[in-house]
């Protein structure tokens, strides 16, 4: 009988408490490479994002990926210079001996495009971005 594994649940509250411990930040940081090194992902609690702003993120992904192609090409993120934007399914090719990954990504960070007008749909609301 194959056993799956539960996927890993990390906890970043004690991470992310202004008062925690060098210990309890260290403890957290190896509960995240163990998972990625063994599992390549992992979910997370404990990260203070509002529900509401978790649902904001994932209305925006859609918004994103219902555009025609032409419209996502012209928000890649070779566009950009610090890499954030729309990356192409087979685009993404990690090891040259293996196949690229068959994933359209979406990759965004707190920092402020160039061309607001065209980026505005790829805008994540981030932690950074919502409570500054």
């Amino acid at each position: 009988m194959t056993v799956i594994p539960e996927i890993p649940t990390i906890d970043l509250s004690s991470y992310i408490r202004p008062d925690a411990t060098p210990e309890e930040r260290t403890g957290v940081i190896e509960d995240v490479r163990s998972a990625c090194s063994r599992y390549g992902f992992l979910q997370v609690k404990g990260h203070g994002v509002p529900l509401a702003t978790q649902r904001e993120v994932l209305e925006s992904c859609r918004r994103l990926f219902d555009l025609s192609q032409k419209e996502k090409d012209s928000l890649s993120l070779k566009n950009n210079p610090a890499r954030r934007g729309y990356e192409r399914i087979g685009e993404q090719v990690l090891d040259a001996k293996a196949l690229p990954d068959c994933k359209e990504v979406r990759l965004c960070s707190a920092s402020t495009p160039s061309n607001r007008a065209a980026y505005r749909v790829l805008r994540a609301t981030t932690l950074a971005e919502r409570y500054r």
